[in-house]
């Protein structure tokens, strides 16, 4: 556990240190908005472009007739060679991976802020700690509470290992192409069969491990699974060159699309369309929040003056959050409209519409608390 205090200065001083923060998220979040919404149109644009001029092979060849062009095929994508990991752990497939994993503590915190008289404050931090397997290294020098949680160094990392050459029938696909595959299937592998792992593995269950007892481990113990991306079926839409298969140029931008199974080029377009809706969204979410956050820092030296008074933080807290509310809901919406005005004018002019009802609905809940304090002084 660990207890710190701040003074009625030491609050001003740390809300002076978050206004600079909050201006670097304001200026950050207007061209993130700006750039998203370019973005998504673009692709919108592009992928249109391609469900008007693609192509659906009905074999998996080189056609010099399809050479250049935005193609749609289906077929099992398979290789020759056998990929091998730095142990020299190697499988007939389209790639082997190996998964790392050592027996380390995590730590979480949980922090409790309480009002001091006079302004200050009080901050409680609560450690925990607990053990787990985790492929990243857990730095523990950067605990709260380091001592007796040390984790050890990992000796050995992750990785993952590609055939040179992968193909769907007679046509290569590129490496962009492999990294979508989504299908992988574990492997147990015989540490009899491969001199070159790690001395002390012991195979138990689907795991290579150092522990005596892979289900009462010790903190520093290993453990490695194998897995491989295997031949499968699926559908691919991308550009055909000669007898290679990668993406695809539009006016606005690429093209290079897979999916699980067999699957129609019209229904991979629409399932492509949903993505960058959903990444559109996304984008506009995160963008918002941290408009709003910055302009919430911005304003945050207010309460932190207002704490010598009773209630003081909380009243003035709730006036800076809706303020940064509607700040947010007014010029997040016309950073986006602007950006639509550069590529689709119409649209443009209905977010802005949007965004001045928001703006009117927040002042006038201010406008009603506002009344009510009145009345209530």
């Amino acid at each position: 556990m660990k207890t710190t205090h701040t003074n009625y200065f030491g609050n001003i001083k740390n809300a002076i240190g978050g206004m600079l923060f909050g201006l670097v998220l304001v200026i950050a979040s207007v061209p993130l908005l700006f750039w998203n919404e370019g973005r998504a149109v673009d692709r919108s644009k592009s992928l249109d472009e391609g469900k008007g001029s693609v192509v659906s092979l009905n074999n998996p060849v080189a056609n010099p007739g399809s050479s250049d062009k935005l193609v749609h095929v289906t077929g099992e994508v398979n290789t020759t060679e056998s990929p091998a990991d730095s142990f020299g752990v190697s499988a007939n497939a389209i790639a082997i991976i190996r998964t790392v994993e050592s027996y380390q503590w995590v730590e979480d915190s949980n922090t409790v802020s309480n009002d001091d008289f006079g302004g200050g404050t009080t901050t409680t931090t609560t450690y925990t700690h607990t053990k787990e397997w985790s492929e990243r290294q857990i730095d523990s020098s950067l605990f709260g509470e380091p001592i007796g949680h040390e984790n050890p160094v990992q000796p050995y990392t992750s990785s993952r290992v590609d055939a040179s050459v992968v193909k769907l029938g007679e046509l290569s696909i590129n490496q962009s192409l492999i990294n979508k595959l989504p299908k992988t299937e574990g492997i147990t592998v015989d540490p009899a069969s491969y001199p070159n792992l790690p001395a002390g593995l012991t195979s138990q269950g689907q795991y290579l491990t150092s522990s005596t007892d892979i289900n009462a481990p010790n903190i520093g113990d290993l453990r490695i699974s194998y897995s491989t991306v295997p031949p499968q079926t699926v559908s691919i839409i991308a550009g055909l060159y000669d007898d290679q298969l990668s993406s695809y140029n539009t006016k606005n931008g690429s093209i290079e699309l897979l999916s699980a199974g067999k699957v129609s080029a019209e229904n991979m377009f629409t399932e492509a369309e949903k993505d960058n809706a959903q990444l559109t969204w996304a984008l506009r979410g995160g963008g918002s929040v941290a408009m709003f956050t910055g302009f919430s820092l911005l304003m945050g030296v207010i309460p932190a003056l207002a704490r010598i008074i009773p209630f003081g933080k909380s009243v003035t807290g709730f006036a800076v959050t809706l303020v940064a509310l509607a700040a947010t809901a007014i010029i997040a919406p016309l950073v986006v409209s602007i950006a639509w005005f550069a590529h689709r004018p119409v649209i443009g002019i209905g977010i802005i519409a949007g965004g001045i009802a928001v703006f009117l609905g927040v002042t006038a809940i201010l406008r009603q608390r506002k009344s009510k304090l009145q009345q209530a002084s």
